[in-house]
């Protein structure tokens, strides 16, 4: 019993001596951090006790009950006087007197787990809608059956992330898509303007325009923009929505029934190479290489 006393006794020691030096080499990562001034001056507790933890448990510590926080805020602060502790939801802030301004502003900027967490919620919301509205397979496809299948907050979600919460919610988006998986029979009327638009969200999404050969040319006129970083022109893009039109609406969107009359692929963004099918890129003229080598400005001077 005694020889258990004493290795008790040892155990306590050794954790405190170890404590004091993982606190001590804590103390030194704030100041470091303090000194880059890069860094945001402010530290989460919550942090600080998870370095805490794996630095305890890399010097050979098992630690068998969670790490108190509240002591070791103070025993942070203890180490510096002028360091104030703030709270932010859930959230425990440690900065120093002189930096609360920038520190609280920084604090409140973007933070990704709370992110996270909203878009969890948001995806569980969704996902509770689309259940209660959903509707079983009665062995035929009614009127209207892929509009009505498509859940309202879903809808609503896809029009917030577009354009931004709005009480009008337009449903433009939703409607092109779906007319386009109905087996069209050309290019429904609206729906290259509606798509566009959408291209444009998609590479600039605060850009107000709804010309893609706009935004293309304006993207293009900045520094460091590959090609590969611009928006394709108004022609390509026609070709790759026909091209989609005829994938998903005659070909995926009848592909339960068992004879199907196909319209020409050649109509929907394809044309023929020999005996194989290729796709249309564009109907734009190739730019010829003389226009190419008049448009090319150098720096040198003309002698």
């Amino acid at each position: 019993a005694r020889a258990v006393s004493e290795t008790e006794k040892w155990e306590t020691t050794n954790e405190t001596v170890v404590s004091s030096v993982v606190l001590a080499e804590l103390v030194s990562y704030i100041e470091g951090t303090i000194d880059d001034k890069i860094s945001a001056p402010f530290f989460k507790l919550s942090d600080l006790v998870k370095l805490y933890t794996q630095r305890m448990e890399q010097h050979g510590i098992k630690l068998n009950q969670r790490v108190h926080s509240i002591r070791l805020k103070e025993r942070i602060l203890a180490q510096f006087p002028n360091m104030q502790e703030h709270n932010k939801g859930c959230d425990i802030l440690l900065a120093f007197e002189d930096d609360i301004g920038d520190a609280l502003a920084k604090a409140c900027d973007y933070d990704h787990d709370n992110d996270a967490v909203h878009l969890l919620r948001a995806a569980q919301i969704v996902r509770r809608d689309m259940s209660t509205e959903g509707q079983g397979f009665t062995g035929s496809f009614s009127d209207k059956c892929q509009e009505n299948s498509v859940s309202t907050l879903l809808m609503t979600l896809v029009s917030m992330i577009l354009k931004g919460p709005s009480i009008d919610s337009p449903r433009q988006l939703t409607t092109a898509f779906l007319s386009l998986a109905s087996t069209p029979s050309e290019l429904p009327d609206g729906v290259l303007s509606t798509l566009e638009r959408f291209i444009v969200l998609l590479y600039d999404r605060r850009n107000t325009c709804c010309d893609v050969n706009v935004l293309r040319k304006k993207l293009f006129s900045r520094k460091s923009r590959s090609l590969e970083h611009l928006p394709p022109t108004r022609a390509a893009l026609e070709q790759h929505i026909k091209r989609a039109a005829y994938q998903a609406g005659h070909i995926w969107g009848q592909d339960a029934i068992a004879f199907v009359n196909l319209p020409s692929p050649c109509d929907w963004g394809w044309m023929k190479s020999g005996d194989e099918l290729e796709p249309l890129w564009t109907t734009l003229s190739e730019v010829s290489t003389k226009s190419c080598h008049e448009l090319i400005s150098c720096g040198c001077r003309k002698h």
